[in-house]
């Protein structure tokens, strides 16, 4: 097997899947919000009016460089740490905006407003990603508590957009719910890295991949098979430091082969 298939697959674990175009959960309320001139994620100014969009769900921050706006979307300062925490999610903004002035299609958002305890504020869509704990999850347990484990998805331009197909590809990272203190967590892959990635975390497309989920002494391991054209590799993600913002995964045990027809 070759080195660039096995790239290939571990740069799909970690960044890619595909998703069809979010349902319209949404109904304008009305709020509009003036903008100052400000930067999205790059250091160039954008100007730019939108209307707020009620849209109620759940979701996590998961970013480095995020920015909480106010109402004027002028930013402002969060004690807390924001990456890693889980939010209330609001409402959405009718427009989507490039990340930065160097974006193609599959870079629009729109910006989302959160609540995090007592503080509401805006964040740009790339960083919040959104969970629904009615749809498909998988339940584990372990140290004589209970897992939830979900699939989260951003607010980015997903496979299909309006009926047509985009060509964009978004990821999907696992969100695990803790049956202590209303705990939301997420997997932090912590020896596969690769220069240009910007997103670090455990994935799936769908929970077709996940094989099973071992609990033994020596903690929590997640089967994982994944199939990229005429190929496909299986492997496992060890779970350690479940009471932490991110819990930590490492690969390990891949397998990969080409598929015969």
């Amino acid at each position: 097997m070759t080195k660039h298939f096995s790239c290939l697959l571990l740069l799909t674990f970690l960044l890619f899947s595909c998703s069809s175009g979010k349902k319209d959960q949404s109904k304008v309320v009305d709020e509009k919000i003036m903008t100052k001139p400000i930067p999205a994620i790059s250091i160039q100014p954008l100007q730019f009016d939108f209307k707020a969009v009620e849209y109620v769900g759940k979701g996590i921050l998961l970013s480095d460089t995020i920015r909480p706006l106010n109402s004027n979307m002028t930013q402002i300062k969060i004690v807390p740490e924001l990456n890693g925490r889980s939010v209330i999610i609001q409402s959405i903004s009718d427009q989507k905006f490039y990340a930065s002035s160097r974006s193609d299609f599959c870079e629009l958002y729109p910006y989302v407003k959160v609540t995090l305890d007592s503080a509401s504020f805006w964040v740009f869509g790339s960083n919040v990603y959104e969970f629904n704990e009615s749809n498909e999850h998988r339940m584990f347990s372990y140290d004589n508590n209970f897992y939830n484990l979900y699939i989260s998805e951003n607010f980015g331009m997903g496979e299909v957009d309006n009926g047509e197909l985009t060509g964009c590809i978004k990821s999907k990272p696992l969100v695990i719910k803790t049956n202590y203190n209303d705990g939301y967590r997420t997997i932090k892959l912590g020896n596969v890295k690769y220069p240009r990635s910007r997103f670090p975390f455990a994935t799936l497309n769908s929970f077709r991949e996940l094989d099973n989920i071992e609990v033994d002494s020596a903690g929590v391991t997640l089967s994982i098979m994944r199939q990229f054209m005429e190929d496909e590799a299986s492997f496992e993600v060890s779970l350690t430091n479940l009471s932490d913002y991110f819990i930590l995964g490492e690969v390990q045990n891949i397998n990969e082969r080409m598929i015969e027809y």
